[in-house]
């Protein structure tokens, strides 16, 4: 599936729980001019009963507790056809665990949809274990963010300990520390397949951008560019 069309699930469950709220304000309001009609003796209001088949399928789409609420609903009012008013009592009952239930979901589904970190991951958790990691010197400009109700994209950059670009073109030569200028150097593949290997075990990330840099030159947040390391310029 394409990288963004894992939010149809999500976008479906937000349409349900919209048309479920569209639906349940329109039988809250219902029910509040008949508990003001049945209060008034108004004949009228006798015979304006709520649809038991609309109402059951609209329990069924919120949770089962809501069926049995409308079983209940039915036969309380078969055998005292004068406890009407328990209908539209009833039926904001049924509004408010509608609500109850759905506002969660509705606050989970917006999260995805603006790309919010998951409430289940910890970023600075995160961070800390890449810091943990043997050969990693910096971890800085780490996003989390969701893709769908079961995936999340990790983006993060890396500077190894003592990096530099291991610019042979020989596989044989591509190893894991090696002797530059005489001092040891990390080579950058190790450490991205390293960095890449641990977000995936351990917190399950199926997407994944590691941007390793050299050591001698950092990222400047505040500008968005590329500087020298005044460290390293030392």
């Amino acid at each position: 599936m394409p990288y963004g069309f894992q939010r149809a699930e999500v976008l479906g469950a937000l349409v349900s729980i919209l048309f479920l709220w569209v639906v349940t304000g329109i039988l809250v309001k219902e029910s509040i001019v008949r508990i003001h009609n049945i209060a008034a003796n108004n004949a009228e209001a006798a015979e304006d009963i709520v649809d038991g088949k609309t109402m059951f399928i609209i329990a069924a789409i919120a949770l089962v507790v809501n069926v049995i609420l409308m079983k209940i609903l039915g036969a309380v009012i078969w055998a005292k056809p004068s406890w009407n008013v328990i209908d539209p009592i009833l039926t904001l009952v049924f509004a408010m665990i509608v609500a109850y239930t759905t506002v969660g979901i509705c606050q989970t589904t917006l999260r995805v949809l603006m790309e919010g970190t998951p409430v289940e991951m910890d970023t600075a958790e995160v961070e800390a274990m890449l810091r943990n990691l043997p050969y990693v010197h910096e971890v800085h400009n780490l996003r989390i963010w969701s893709i769908g109700s079961d995936s999340c994209a990790l983006s993060v950059h890396i500077v190894p300990t003592n990096s530099k670009v291991d610019a042979t073109t020989d596989a044989q030569h591509h190893v894991h520390e090696a002797n530059i200028d005489g001092a040891p150097a990390i080579c950058y593949g190790f450490v991205l397949r390293q960095v890449e290997r641990a977000v995936q075990t351990r917190y399950g990330f199926k997407y994944t951008t590691i941007q390793v840099e050299d050591n001698d030159y950092v990222c400047d947040d505040t500008t968005d560019s590329v500087v020298p390391n005044a460290q390293s310029a030392v």
